[in-house]
């Protein structure tokens, strides 16, 4: 891909220099087409240029604010966590708490039927 651009100029002008030599018109004619055909090309590649710049452009701006948003995001994510998590916590010290509760119950419930059997 690197070699394209000198290859197609390379192209293009033999390409010209074979319609030259095998021209049935006038000089004047010929250099006046060639002209034409120069300043057609002069002004594709500057259109070229400015699209090449917007689209380098739209990269970056898509480059920077893609990651201001991740920032963002992440940001959003850590704040939406902590929340979740303060909010959770005394329920779960609780819960924590009925389930050891519940562990002495049923062990005293089991110490209980086994000095019933005995």
């Amino acid at each position: 891909m690197k070699n394209f651009p000198q290859g197609f100029i390379t192209g293009l002008a033999l390409g010209v220099l074979a319609g030259l030599m095998n021209a049935r018109q006038s000089g004047e004619k010929t250099r006046y087409q060639l002209k034409q055909a120069y300043n057609d090309l002069q002004v594709d590649l500057d259109q070229m240029d400015q699209d090449y710049e917007r689209f380098n452009n739209s990269i970056k701006t898509l480059n920077y604010e893609s990651k201001q948003t991740i920032k963002f995001l992440s940001h959003l994510i850590t704040q939406t966590k902590n929340k979740f998590e303060d909010e959770t916590q005394p329920r779960m010290r609780r819960i924590k708490g009925n389930l050891n509760q519940l562990n002495k119950d049923l062990e005293t419930v089991t110490q209980l039927k086994q000095v019933k059997k005995n």
